[in-house]
């Protein structure tokens, strides 16, 4: 005779897995959504979540085989719609800008979303002022962690175009909004290509601060002081 599980304790068990997932406890939290799968195979948010785990345990084709579950049984979920487009980015996997296309055409007020789509933009070697219009819808609906990365993206977007200035101005933006050494670094990278020697210096000098031990800013540094 086959037992049945009640939905309750099926909750539970997914509650548990979701607690375990937030405190580190990862393999317990992978055992926690296996045995719930097991049992109930196209419960809510259980494929998704798993899948996290699985990426992060570098296991990208099982990954992207547990979202693609997920998106089976319910193909607007947002959370897993968004870990697809960057599963797929990834990879370098081209369809990544058409799911972050349609993500973005389902949820207009995302950044997330967007930032999403500019990365995979940047991955296709797509047309800088496209990968920028994606990045600036990003800056623009936040919230804050999403306006920095999407900040940092443009401006390593506007550095490879030598539009140093404005690269800068990106830089120190990112800089206001987190504690960031490899944003002051950046900036003062761009600032001595942009002959700013003196400006240079001062960003590097703030990078050292939040990061001492980095050879690669204690040279830059230096570069910069001989060009003074």
């Amino acid at each position: 005779l086959a037992g049945c599980t009640s939905q309750g304790k099926l909750k539970r068990w997914y509650v548990q897995a979701v607690d375990a997932q937030r405190t580190g406890q990862l393999e317990l939290a992978r055992r926690g959504y296996e045995q719930l799968l097991a049992e109930d195979s196209g419960f809510e948010g259980a494929n998704n979540n798993l899948a996290i785990l699985q990426f992060r345990a570098d296991k990208p084709a099982e990954g992207l085989s547990s979202l693609q579950k997920e998106l089976k049984l319910r193909p607007t979920l947002r959370a897993a719609r968004l870990n697809e487009v960057i599963a797929l980015t990834v990879a370098k996997d081209k369809r990544a800008v058409a799911r972050a296309q349609e993500f973005t055409a389902a949820h207009p007020k995302d950044g997330l979303g967007f930032l999403a789509l500019g990365t995979a933009l940047a991955m296709t070697e797509a047309s800088g002022s496209d990968v920028e219009a994606a990045l600036a819808q990003a800056i623009q609906l936040g919230p804050e962690p999403v306006t920095a990365q999407a900040l940092f993206q443009r401006a390593q977007v506007q550095a490879r175009q030598q539009e140093y200035a404005k690269a800068a101005a990106d830089f120190a933006a990112v800089s206001k909004l987190r504690r960031d050494a490899t944003a002051h670094y950046n900036r003062g990278l761009v600032l001595t290509r942009a002959g700013q020697y003196r400006a240079a210096v001062e960003a590097l000098k703030l990078a050292a601060a939040l990061d001492p031990d980095a050879a690669a800013i204690a040279h830059a540094e230096a570069l910069a002081q001989r060009l003074l």
